[in-house]
């Protein structure tokens, strides 16, 4: 008998410490413990999480594939900084999404709701 795709008892899946490391990051930086702009010290990431800086880079660059962190290329990372027109962007966005998903909700509606 197989598990169910979403039970709960399922063997536990071990991280690499990139993963760890990328998943920690990315909470702190959209929790904003990490301000916008701030610079990203290789080196002091990797003493921070007790670990090499090849699992620092790796997620620096999933990060920065992901939008949140930027580099000036020659391997300098930072925050990447949200503005006031970005926040309208997502916004107008998001109110495009919502307004769409509503109506196919809607669709799926029988008559009695």
């Amino acid at each position: 008998m197989s598990a169910p795709k979403n039970d709960p008892f399922a063997p536990v899946r071990r991280r690499s410490m990139e993963e760890e490391v990328y998943l920690r990051m990315r909470d702190a930086i959209l929790r904003g413990d990490v301000a916008g702009g701030e610079r990203l010290v290789q080196e002091d990431i990797a003493v921070l999480f007790g670990t090499s800086r090849i699992p620092v880079r790796d997620a620096l660059r999933r990060l920065e594939a992901d939008g949140l962190v930027e580099t000036d290329g020659r391997g300098v990372y930072s925050v990447t900084r949200f503005g006031v027109d970005d926040l309208k962007e997502v916004y107008s966005l998001r109110e495009l999404l919502e307004g769409h998903l509503v109506a196919r909700a809607c669709e799926q509606l029988g008559e009695a709701e």
